[in-house]
């Protein structure tokens, strides 16, 4: 079996999750852009990822799909250590395995190119100079301003200070227990 089939699927699902985080935190949540930037660093981080591999399908190189994994594996395979594996925390848990799966198929490849070791290496050098300072703004920012940490950690579909609603039936059963 041939793993390398694996890419475009790897790839595939990567670009789904990446597109539904961001309708979330832009479109459900109504988050500014420079806010979104900072508390769904994922996404901004797979498209860099994912944009780099279109140009490499087109040149036929790899060079442009490594410095992206700078980013997806600090914000996506450590992202893995960040939240809980509890309710609604499942969703990004599945982005970060994706992308974790993604930076694994890209380093894979990586060795598969004996020729092309150091051109990976300055690749992967140049995403580090590229990803390692937003990295650093990103968790700066992140981790000093309460607001932008509660936006992410509870963000939910259902907000911790609001019940679920109930049905009609369950309030026709409690007004009955309150006549009583």
């Amino acid at each position: 079996m041939n793993v390398l089939k694996f890419g475009p699927a790897l790839m595939g699902l990567l670009l789904l999750v990446t597109i539904q985080s961001t309708h979330y935190f832009l479109f459900k949540l109504k988050v500014p852009i420079s806010t979104w930037l900072v508390i769904n660093a994922c996404a901004p981080s797979n498209y860099a990822y994912l944009l780099g591999r279109l140009i490499d399908h087109f040149t036929g190189t790899l060079f442009f799909a490594i410095p992206g994994i700078v980013p997806m594996f600090s914000f996506g395979t450590l992202g893995l250590f960040v939240f809980s594996w509890k309710g609604f925390n499942i969703i990004p848990q599945i982005s970060h395995l994706i992308m974790t799966a993604n930076t694994a198929f890209t380093i894979y490849e990586m060795f598969l190119a004996t020729d092309r070791y150091f051109q990976s290496l300055i690749a992967v050098l140049v995403g580090v100079g590229l990803f390692v300072p937003f990295i650093f703004a990103q968790n700066h920012s992140m981790w000093t301003d309460p607001e932008k940490q509660k936006i992410l950690f509870e963000a939910s579909p259902v907000s911790q200070n609001q019940k679920p609603k109930q049905s009609s039936k369950k309030k026709k059963l409690s007004n009955k227990k309150k006549l009583k």
